[in-house]
């Protein structure tokens, strides 16, 4: 249970990725501790032939398939999502996000994405059986800036406002989905309980049946 940040990005040190790295430094701050898929690591020849036995990649799978909400970060080319992130959603099952929110994080060097975006990944991820689709954060390359220095970045204030508000709408779906489930958790022991208690009564009546000579 819990939330998983996917890096889609093909590049170990990419603008998208630091968006990731910015989001998890904020849930971390909020005490939640995401699970991490870099996709880019992932065997590419097992990626291709779609190779879900292959032990990395069902792995991938599984990690997806116990998340409540997915936060997927992707570079934007030529107005879609990088190609690397549609081959990993082909491998993942029909029901792969069943009832789980997903957000979406993109960088790109155009303006006004967004829409855009959109509509090109939304049926994919619905197909995939979202619940919820966050709308997410486009942040333009000047927006994120990645320094010289090992891993450093600088992320826009703008843009960590925008993310600030998508992860918060993330995690009040995935409280919402977790408190669903402990009620359909709790709805379920009831009728447990209440089965058990009418099949006992239910042995009681027929055990008194031949006293009564019915």
């Amino acid at each position: 249970m819990g939330i998983i940040l996917v890096n889609a990005s093909p590049v170990p040190r990419s603008r998208s990725a630091a968006l990731l790295a910015a989001a998890r430094q904020k849930l971390n701050v909020l005490g939640h501790s995401p699970r991490q898929l870099c996709i880019a690591d992932l065997p590419s020849a097992s990626l291709l032939s779609q190779s879900v036995q292959e032990g990395a990649i069902r792995l991938a799978v599984q990690a997806v398939a116990q998340a409540q909400a997915v936060v997927i970060a992707a570079p934007v080319y030529q107005a879609a999502f990088s190609g690397l992130l549609k081959v990993f959603l082909d491998v993942l099952p029909a029901d792969a996000l069943q009832g789980k929110t997903v957000a979406l994080l993109a960088t790109g060097v155009q303006k006004g994405q967004t829409v855009t975006l959109a509509q090109t990944i939304a049926p994919v991820l619905q197909s995939l059986g979202a619940e919820r689709i966050v709308p997410g954060v486009y942040a333009q390359d000047h927006q994120v800036t990645l320094l010289p220095e090992g891993a450093s970045y600088v992320v826009h204030q703008d843009v960590l406002q925008r993310l600030d508000e998508v992860l918060q709408a993330v995690l009040s779906s995935k409280a919402a989905t977790q408190a669903w489930w402990l009620h359909a958790q709790d709805s379920a022991a009831f009728e447990a309980a209440q089965y058990r208690a009418m099949g006992s009564s239910l042995a009681s009546a027929y055990a008194r049946i031949p006293a009564y000579g019915v």
